[in-house]
């Protein structure tokens, strides 16, 4: 198989497969260097966040980086929702709940987004 080295989807792709070994150094070594090679990835910028949310439990630095993903592309339904996640993490605002309504909205099918819409929105009224 040949690789290209300077292929920023690839690097992405790379992370993710890092991630989902349990390699969050490495995941996010191929997501930045993704980044250095088209620092408008949002599938990057995007990775990158999950990564350091949920494989290093930087809560507090994501909900910024997830706001500027959001800047690069609005209405991506898994950047509302991770943002929620960073958001509760921090121990749950008004802005978390505003961010799983709008990832809801955006796709309604997803059956992870419509759980935690249901049981942190619906179920509070």
């Amino acid at each position: 198989m040949n690789l290209k080295p300077n292929h920023e989807e690839a690097g992405t792709q790379l992370g993710l497969i890092h991630y989902w070994s349990g390699l969050n150094d490495e995941a996010i070594a191929c997501l930045n260097k993704a980044l250095e090679m088209k620092p408008a990835s949002v599938s990057a910028h995007h990775f990158l966040r999950v990564v350091r949310l949920r494989g290093k439990k930087d809560y507090a630095s994501e909900v910024q980086n997830f706001r500027k993903v959001l800047e690069i592309k609005p209405n991506q339904e898994w950047t509302e929702y991770y943002l929620n996640v960073a958001l509760c993490a921090q121990g749950g605002t008004a802005e978390a709940d505003q961010h799983i309504t709008r990832a809801y909205l955006l796709n309604q099918e997803d059956k992870e987004i419509a759980a935690d819409y249901k049981e942190y929105i619906t179920d509070k009224r």
